[in-house]
């Protein structure tokens, strides 16, 4: 695994940061790419060959693209949360056990 990949040899600011960037990119990504992918969609097909000659296609590729990052940084958030929550619990313990560095 590369080292920047690896979560827990981060700060837990670091990490805290990552999601709050994270979940600030996913919601500017995917605000209304449902309804726009879908305009596209049906921009296609009903237009056809004229439709990709007037870049519905490429515009269909950066939907994609969008998607495709809404989703790194979904799972970048999801990881931060587990990671987070991992030290978490690992600093909390049942009654007279000491503390699991």
């Amino acid at each position: 695994m590369m080292r920047w990949l690896d979560l827990g040899r981060c700060h837990w600011t670091v990490l805290i940061l990552c999601m709050c960037t994270a979940s600030v990119v996913f919601a500017w990504n995917t605000y209304g790419l449902v309804s726009l992918s879908m305009a596209n969609i049906r921009f296609l097909e009903s237009h056809g060959i004229v439709a990709v000659m007037e870049g519905g296609l490429l515009q269909f590729l950066l939907i994609g693209a969008k998607g495709l990052i809404a989703l790194f940084s979904y799972l970048l958030f999801k990881g931060s949360e587990i990671e987070l929550m991992q030290r978490w619990r690992s600093r909390i313990s049942p009654r007279g056990q000491p503390p699991r560095d």
